[in-house]
Order: C-alpha cells, then sequence, then structure tokens
C-alpha cells in the first residue's frame, strides 16, 4: 500500500518539476539583461538608491563607501529631502525607470517597500545594473 502512495507522489513531484523547467523561449529571451559597462580596475561605480527610507539610505551609505552615489529616486518628498542632506551632488528622482537610464549608474540599491522588490530588481537587472535588495 505505502509503495502505491510513494509511486504517486513520486509522478506528482516528477510532473511539476518538469512543467517548471519548461520555459518558454519569449520568456528566456525577455528576462535577458542588457549589456552592462565595463569598468577599469580603477573607476569606482556609479551607485544609485531607489527607496530612499532609512534602512534603504543605511545600505546606500555602505555602498557609497566601494562607490560614488550619482542617483538617488524615491516617491516620497520627505525621504527625497533625508537623502539631499546625504548627497547633496546627487540627482534626485521620483521615477525610478529614469533613473535606470542614466549611463553612469552601473549599482542600484533597491530600499523599496518588499512587495517592490522583484519589480524594481528586474528592471534593474534589465537595464543592466547589477541590483542589491536591502536586508532586514
Amino acid at each position: 500500500m505505502s509503495s502505491r502512495f510513494a509511486r504517486r507522489s513520486f509522478v506528482k513531484s516528477a510532473a511539476a518539476a518538469a512543467a517548471a523547467t519548461t520555459l518558454p523561449s519569449w520568456f528566456i529571451a525577455e528576462m535577458a539583461p542588457a549589456e552592462a559597462a565595463t569598468l577599469a580596475a580603477n573607476d569606482k561605480p556609479g551607485i544609485a538608491l531607489i527607496g530612499c527610507g532609512g534602512r534603504g539610505r543605511g545600505v546606500a551609505r555602505e555602498a557609497a563607501l566601494h562607490g560614488d552615489l550619482v542617483a538617488y529616486c524615491d516617491v516620497d518628498d520627505s525621504h527625497l529631502a533625508q537623502a539631499k542632506e546625504l548627497w547633496p551632488e546627487a540627482t534626485a528622482l521620483k521615477d525610478f525607470r529614469k533613473l535606470l537610464e542614466r549611463k553612469d549608474v552601473d549599482v542600484v540599491v533597491n530600499g523599496t517597500p518588499d512587495h517592490w522588490h522583484t519589480l524594481v530588481n528586474i528592471a534593474a537587472l534589465k537595464a543592466g545594473k547589477m541590483s542589491i535588495a536591502k536586508n532586514r
């Protein structure tokens, strides 16, 4: 009796795994990242922050130790004002898609709320940027 149930669960698991690994070619082509810019050995990467809340600013401060923060983006004006105090020379934007169009951005720090992480990360990767999501 137990072997029948074991076979049945195996067949179900194998079918689910096969279905999950068979992606349509249009999906694979759509998810292919753009060509990333090549940096010389001594170049500092351009860093951008999307989501300028407290945790996003904290992670961006750490990332800025390894590159230049060139732009930041948030829909909240108070978050933009706080980021402006930290990075007065960087460009402030409200639309993250405009930020991803910039040629001087190599790395994106994703400080958005959790439910926005996937959209922003996929858009950043498709734009040829390296994306770093905040950790709790």
